[in-house]
């Protein structure tokens, strides 16, 4: 089954005021297929840059959590002191994995 609108086929959609002229520059029947197109790319990538930030933002709060290293880390400059609190993170990230990892074990056994 097709989408159909007023007699043409596709779905009904509400744009701002302030995107009328480019919308009304548009030819064609493309409508948004190149976006679509793109989705499992964007997709993707999101996925892959929200998980480097989510170690990131992690590791650096278990860091500044510790005054001695957070120190230390902030000699090195922001560069390296970035990518030494997304190493904390995934450091941390694969000690809670083993941890639970052992857990579950342990209760399938039970």
């Amino acid at each position: 089954m097709l989408p159909f609108y007023r007699g043409t086929r596709g779905h009904p959609v509400g744009f701002a005021h302030v995107h009328g002229a480019a919308l009304q520059a548009l030819t064609g029947s493309e409508g948004a297929a190149a976006i679509v197109r793109a989705a499992p790319v964007l997709m993707k990538t999101l996925s892959v840059v929200g998980t480097a930030a989510m170690f990131m933002v992690g590791g650096s709060i278990l860091v500044h959590g510790i005054p001695p290293l957070h120190h230390l880390i902030e000699g090195f400059g922001s560069g390296i002191g970035l990518l030494l609190d997304i190493l904390a993170g995934v450091v941390a990230g694969a000690i809670v994995l083993g941890v639970v990892t052992v857990v579950q074990r342990f209760r399938r056994k039970s």
